[in-house]
């Protein structure tokens, strides 16, 4: 059985995907900070598949500790991972500082996801040997993230603190993470890609955020009729993860972005900036490198 990791698999289009992967077949393991809800969701989805391979971990991508506890928590649960995805995320209306000293959006988005994605190379690249196929790692991204290129660098947002221009330099972050996984793993034993999913009907910027006139919005948006919102229904978003997830396309390209299950071409930084911004990374989370048993080079 192929295991999977999927996060923020409480609700949304991680609850989907989440649940459309057990009807696959696979072993699943839903990450996410909130426990109540994740424990709720996990029962929702063996209700929903049948199926009793569905397990909750703790991870609160907001704390490094706690990524750390999760790793080791996936690790006591399989030592193979097949498909693993990045799927939570947020976006906060104002300014906060993690306890490692971050800000929250660009941790939460990335720092998070990268000290975790890292730390479980070695279960990535061992369940490939094992079943002869390549592992797939994949961000879920956002168009968002063109509007990440303005202040890229400022990853405290101490010039200023402008919600989405934040927001989309921690979803251009998640591209450049894929494509900097690109060039270092050998793409027989994993491919790595980025994604938009749409624009979605959910309460996604609601988590965390609980004051003010953006957090009312976002909370109100789902309500709206279809018609009016002109948002996609959470099984529409899922679609595209999916699409990298399950397709013969998904184990053939790497380092790619997808937009309607297609490849598209993303607004991105040059290979040199890459280079340096998963340097960065590495830096600040403390995050392994990758094994060089698994290293294209």
């Amino acid at each position: 059985m192929k295991t999977a990791i999927v996060t923020g698999a409480n609700s949304g289009i991680g609850f989907v995907t989440a649940r459309e992967l057990l009807k696959d077949g696979y072993r699943v393991l839903c990450l996410s900070r909130n426990m109540r809800k994740l424990d709720a969701a996990v029962q929702n989805l063996a209700t929903q598949t049948g199926s009793k391979e569905c397990l909750a971990i703790r991870c609160d991508l907001a704390s490094f500790k706690s990524i750390r506890n999760a790793v080791q928590s996936v690790k006591d649960c399989t030592d193979e991972i097949h498909l693993h995805i990045n799927n939570a995320g947020l976006i906060l209306s104002e300014r906060q500082i993690t306890e490692d000293s971050h800000e929250a959006t660009f941790q939460i988005n990335h720092l998070g996801p990268f000290l975790l994605t890292q730390s479980l190379l070695p279960l990535i690249e061992k369940a490939a040997g094992a079943s002869g196929d390549c592992s797939r790692i994949i961000n879920v991204s956002s168009i968002a993230h063109k509007a990440g290129l303005k202040n890229f660098w400022d990853f405290k947002a101490e010039k200023s603190y402008k919600q989405f221009d934040v927001y989309g330099r921690s979803k251009l972050a998640n591209i450049l993470y894929a494509k900097a996984l690109a060039t270092r793993l050998d793409p027989a034993i994993c491919t790595a890609n980025a994604l938009h999913p749409g624009v979605i009907k959910s309460a996604f910027g609601a988590d965390g955020d609980t004051k003010g006139l953006f957090a009312w919005g976002v909370k109100l948006m789902p309500k709206l009729p279809n018609f009016i919102s002109g948002l996609m229904t959470v099984e529409q978003g899922a679609e595209t993860t999916l699409y990298v997830a399950r397709s013969e396309e998904g184990s053939q390209v790497t380092g790619q972005y997808f937009k309607n299950s297609r490849i598209a071409k993303p607004k991105t930084l040059g290979d040199e900036a890459i280079e340096r911004f998963y340097h960065y990374s590495l830096t600040c989370s403390g995050a392994p490198e990758i094994p060089a048993s698994f290293s294209s080079h």
